[in-house]
């Protein structure tokens, strides 16, 4: 059970699982980094879901023994399935790597980044949708208030009329088709490209990203034990937000813009612990750039649901 990848704030996730002793849930396996931290306790088993099919084919490749002892179980599934996998109060801890893994970003075919020439797909796994879909017959008042609800970008509108202008005589089908209307906006150095948050609303569109989120942090709520650990690493602040509100304690959630539905929980079942959000170390942040803009929160799961 070898392999390269080393998750964000890998050595800290570990600590907030602690005891690694029982049943954990990776709910976003990927290349199996926090599966292996897990594993490397020969008490603990682990429930890995990931919705993209290339992550699941790297588990059965690279974590075959583990598979074979039945120590872990792999299922290609959305999180926002997880019910279907875990039972009742049967998780000592649970772990959530939200966003886009490295891979994913690495290969241009997938369409996630805007430095790399691809297909605009953007699809995650299990995604009935393409970004080029919206681009390309979204009406501009449905693309302006999916670039706003999603990437939190001030200028949507002037966007949103760029791509209906554009598309009527060059439909999008590549990366570089929407990367291409920001040229000769001003990008200072330090700053994010012009094309992030489009970029950003799109994937998330295409996804389902936080309603699928709203949906699995209802459903782990249930299948924490008590005294099991929920811990959570995100990267914008959309998702940092909805995670923060679901833990705040003796406190019904509210509907927001970015995720109308509330999530049915009049009071918190968890204990959260101070000193929220975590950031990763400098040193890290020096070997992984990607993992500059991480926060990780944690909770205790105190009462029965």
């Amino acid at each position: 059970m070898t392999h390269a990848h080393t998750p964000v704030m890998k050595k800290e996730v570990m600590e907030k699982l602690s005891p690694l002793s029982g049943m954990f849930l990776d709910a976003t396996f990927g290349r199996g980094g926090y599966t292996q931290g897990i594993l490397e306790s020969k008490h603990a088993t682990v429930i890995a879901l990931d919705r993209d099919q290339t992550a699941i084919d790297y588990g059965r490749t690279h974590f075959h023994q583990a598979l074979e002892t039945g120590r872990l179980c792999l299922h290609h599934a959305r999180f926002s399935t997880l019910s279907t996998y875990v039972h009742h109060e049967s998780l000592d801890g649970a772990v959530f790597d939200l966003g886009l893994s490295s891979p994913q970003v690495d290969e241009a075919k997938r369409g996630f980044s805007f430095s790399k020439q691809g297909p605009l797909d953007m699809d995650m796994g299990l995604s009935q949708k393409k970004a080029s879909d919206l681009l390309n017959t979204g009406s501009e008042k449905e693309i302006a208030r999916i670039l706003f609800q999603f990437g939190e970008e001030r200028r949507s509108r002037q966007i949103a009329r760029k791509i209906v202008d554009k598309r009527r005589t060059h439909p999008f089908q590549h990366t570089q088709d929407v990367t291409s209307l920001f040229e000769g906006v001003p990008h200072k150095p330090g700053t994010i490209h012009p094309a992030t948050r489009t970029f950003q609303a799109l994937r998330l569109w295409v996804n389902e990203e936080l309603e699928e989120l709203t949906a699995a942090l209802t459903h782990i709520t249930h299948a924490l034990r008590p005294g099991g650990r929920f811990v959570c690493v995100s990267f914008h602040s959309l998702e940092d937000r909805l995670v923060k509100q679901f833990l705040k304690p003796l406190q019904p959630t509210q509907p927001s813009r970015h995720v109308p539905q509330s999530l049915e929980r009049p009071v918190s079942p968890f204990r959260v612990p101070p000193r929220q959000p975590q950031r990763p170390q400098p040193e890290e942040i020096a070997h992984n750039p990607r993992a500059r803009s991480a926060k990780l929160r944690w909770a205790i799961r105190e009462m029965r649901s």
